[in-house]
């Protein structure tokens, strides 16, 4: 009994009333080529949108003067009802009538090219890190679950800094796959 329910901590096995101790296979991978969503079905629920005053750090990256707002986008993402990740999104106050069209089951950068936008490069920042006990319940793990941490600064096709944004996934559900070339790129 103990090692099963260490199993489900860990979210390895899932103990359904009735049903049993079944196996998990709740897992992404997620090629890290170009910047797109999940190719697994998942469901995005929004956890709230507020416009608030930029911090400055988010300021910065987002080329907001000083006492500019942004709007703040906080998401749950979903595989097979189980959590997957989190993200805090900061993103220009021009963008929040898009939200009304969010979709669930849609991919998130869509919503950039049904208003019009398109986006160009991504900078991403990978590390590994820990559930704090806010993020750990909306995980459903416990604090101090390995997580990782994706942040990123989505770029327009214009260079204008769009979206900075922090996703937590859990770091038991998720591989990262990259494709590189050795031949390094070419100097402007």
């Amino acid at each position: 009994r103990g090692a099963l329910e260490l199993l489900q901590r860990e979210g390895l096995v899932r103990r359904l009333q009735g049903t049993g101790t079944l196996v998990t296979s709740i897992r992404v991978t997620h090629d890290f080529d170009f910047l797109h969503g999940p190719e697994q079905q998942v469901e995005h629920r929004m956890l709230s949108i507020s416009e608030e005053l930029a911090p400055p750090s988010v300021a910065r990256k987002l080329a907001l003067g000083p006492g500019e707002t942004c709007a703040i986008v906080e998401t749950v993402t979903l595989l097979d009802d189980a959590p997957l990740h989190i993200t805090t999104a900061y993103v220009l106050t021009s963008f929040l009538p898009q939200l009304s069209d969010f979709d669930p089951h849609g991919e998130w950068f869509a919503l950039y090219g049904r208003a019009g936008i398109e986006l160009g490069t991504t900078e991403h920042t990978i590390e590994a890190s820990v559930a704090d006990p806010f993020s750990a319940s909306l995980l459903e793990v416990d604090p101090g679950h390995p997580l990782l941490v994706l942040e990123r600064l989505v770029y327009d096709a214009g260079d204008i800094p769009r979206e900075y944004a922090f996703t937590r996934i859990r770091g038991d559900r998720l591989t990262l796959r990259q494709r590189h070339s050795r031949a390094a790129p070419a100097a402007d």
